[in-house]
């Protein structure tokens, strides 16, 4: 290849690991002394020194340390303790949560890369067994060109069911918007999936509930949008009746134009005389009424008082 198309944007990769391929990191402290036996009853005993706890951002799966030791001690089940899922996929079995162990997937392109990280206990896997995708992490870097703007990573934590995962971790809707945005960042270019084992599952059960969540933005449009339409409406049946209501207050002529400042000019200058030749004639009216009401009182006094006159 030519170093200018390396160089050229690449479709973006994304992947999604299999059954038991991403690593889980410890996110609480649980201490290995208090253990569970078969019978689920605790028993405290003094801690040894081929006993050791569980600390903050371990490397849980895989951990090769803490299997030979819940092999090798019999009466030690805290390995077992912190891989295992209590009621409803929680976190801890222990019923006051005290003692319980919170594992979480770890992140980037090494949580799928290799299980246990290089060390002494990665040597105990026969064959580099504990190698995911390393391999393809490290041909598409020296091949194509890629790194991390176009290589994108989807662990998961395997041991949850696909509700589970949204609910808890809200997997899904991470997955959506880092599809998006590297889609965007590679100039519009669409995405390769490569998915593993498990992995095809949890991408057939994301463009499930993909779809379940595209029908629901496009009816939430589709009532936005009906809304922003009655509100429009409204508001220009508004804009009509006030514009009416100053048609009928301005003799059909809207204010500002001229012939609405010449009605002004012609009843200011106008009115004032109309009205002082009206007010003689409303005077005259008012004294006709005031006779036609007083005379006939008096001629009921004056008929009143003739028969007291004979």
């Amino acid at each position: 290849l030519r170093q200018e198309d390396i160089v050229k944007k690449r479709p973006p990769i994304f992947l999604i690991p299999g059954l038991a391929s991403t690593r889980l990191v410890a996110w609480k402290h649980k201490d290995c002394s208090s253990t569970n036996n078969n019978n689920n009853k605790k028993k405290k005993k003094k801690k040894s020194r081929f006993v050791s706890d569980i600390k903050f951002q371990d490397y849980v799966w895989l951990n090769m340390k803490l299997i030979v030791q819940m092999g090798t001690t019999s009466t030690n089940y805290c390995w077992e303790d912190c891989m295992t899922l209590g009621w409803n996929q929680s976190d801890s079995l222990s019923p006051d949560n005290n003692n319980g162990c919170k594992l979480r997937p770890d992140e980037g392109l090494d949580a799928i890369a290799s299980l246990a990280p290089p060390g002494v206990s990665s040597d105990w896997l026969v064959g580099q067994t504990n190698t995911v995708f390393a391999w393809l992490h490290q041909w598409l870097a020296d091949n194509l060109g890629y790194d991390v703007t176009n290589l994108v990573a989807l662990p998961y934590d395997w041991r949850l069911s696909p509700n589970r995962m949204e609910e808890r971790d809200g997997y899904f809707t991470q997955m959506r918007k880092r599809m998006e945005a590297a889609v965007q960042a590679n100039g519009g270019l669409p995405g390769i999936v490569v998915a593993h084992s498990m992995g095809n599952v949890i991408f057939r059960y994301y463009l499930l509930w993909l779809k379940v969540q595209l029908r629901k933005e496009a009816f939430d449009r589709y009532l936005r949008k009906e809304k922003n339409k009655q509100k429009r409406r409204k508001q220009k049946e508004q804009q009509e009746q006030q514009q009416q209501a100053s048609s009928s207050n301005t003799n059909g002529h809207p204010p500002g134009s001229w012939f609405y400042g010449f009605d002004n000019l012609y009843h200011s200058f106008f009115g004032e005389q109309q009205q002082q030749q009206q007010q003689p004639a409303q005077q005259q009216q008012q004294q006709q009424q005031q006779m036609a009401v007083s005379v006939p009182s008096k001629q009921v006094v004056v008929d009143e008082a003739l028969p007291e006159l004979e």
